[in-house]
């Protein structure tokens, strides 16, 4: 199957995702990667990563807020969240397809975060897009893209636009098209559609994404954020003295598996998040702060080398 660069016969480096074009690609638009290269000062990152974080802002005020119409508006912002396929990117089975899921999806999210403490607390601890998978269940990393792109169609618009006019073979090869879609327009705070002109391939739209926003996973996950973030704190909050070798120290006096057989620590999302808060109301330890500074400080963008072989990968049941 062609990548980008055969089909329209782009020679050289590029700075776009050199996807295949008549097929999904085993990569993710990743929020915490935007915001790491928000931080290098890519221009690109910057647009993007001002738009989730305005996005996310507005939501957090409309869950804070005690008016009905405020609730009505929330719900409404996240109900946005189709699939974006021009960017051939994650699995579409698994993904937002159709109007109808996106609303679907965007009720659940709205309900779940509403009943989440760490939003409510008077100053959030859950307040960044990136976080919406460690709370709210069946948010992987396909839909995480998914809600990603939509977020950022603005930037990644501009960034086609820009490689439209670096690489003329984008218009030159065959004729650009129009697409009509919803996107979120920073600016106003609103969801609003627009119409793209985009390159052509496979006989569909084709929208290019940076490198650089591209992960093979997403660096924030529950099952991390749970099983070890989580957890870790908790278990050394119960210690027992034991004595080795005429030698006294402290340990947990119960281990994770021990843990997890307990109502108040059982695996879910909801432990997760009274856990959390929990703690940062104890102690004031930012729980939720510390594991998404190290996790997005652990992150390295992707290799040519690396993207390579999760390009040349196929979707599959496994994947």
């Amino acid at each position: 199957m062609p990548r980008i660069t055969a089909d329209f016969r782009i020679s050289g480096p590029v700075d776009f995702l050199d996807v295949n074009v008549e097929r999904d690609n085993l990569l993710f638009i990743d929020p915490s990667a935007i915001r790491v290269a928000s931080r290098t000062g890519d221009r690109y990152g910057l647009a993007a990563d001002a738009a989730l974080t305005q996005f996310f802002d507005g939501i957090l005020v409309n869950l804070r807020s005690a008016a009905p119409a405020d609730h009505v508006s929330g719900e409404q912002s996240l109900q946005h969240f189709r699939e974006l396929s021009a960017t051939r990117l994650g699995m579409s089975s698994k993904g937002t397809q159709g109007h109808g899921a996106a609303e679907k999806l965007g009720t659940q999210i709205w309900n779940e975060l509403l009943g989440n403490p760490l939003c409510q607390l008077a100053v959030a601890t859950l307040k960044y897009v990136e976080d919406i998978p460690l709370f709210v269940d069946r948010i992987d990393k396909d839909v995480t893209s998914d809600i990603t792109a939509r977020i950022v169609l603005e930037t990644l618009e501009q960034f086609t636009s820009d490689m439209m006019a670096k690489h003329p073979e984008f218009h030159t090869r065959r004729p650009t098209t129009t697409m009509e879609t919803t996107y979120w327009n920073s600016a106003r705070a609103t969801w609003e559609s627009k119409t793209l002109t985009l390159p052509v391939a496979d006989g569909k739209p084709l929208l290019l994404v940076p490198k650089w926003f591209a992960n093979y996973k997403i660096q924030m996950t529950y099952g991390q954020y749970y099983g070890v973030a989580v957890l870790d704190y908790v278990k050394w909050e119960n210690l027992v003295k034991v004595v080795r070798r005429k030698e006294i120290f402290s340990r947990p006096r119960f281990t994770k598996k021990e843990l997890k057989t307990t109502s108040a620590f059982a695996p879910s999302r909801t432990t997760s998040a009274n856990q959390t808060a929990r703690i940062l109301e104890k102690d004031g330890t930012d729980v939720l702060g510390t594991y998404r500074a190290e996790r997005q400080s652990s992150f390295l963008a992707l290799t040519d080398d690396q993207l390579e072989f999760h390009l040349s990968r196929k979707p599959g049941p496994r994947s």
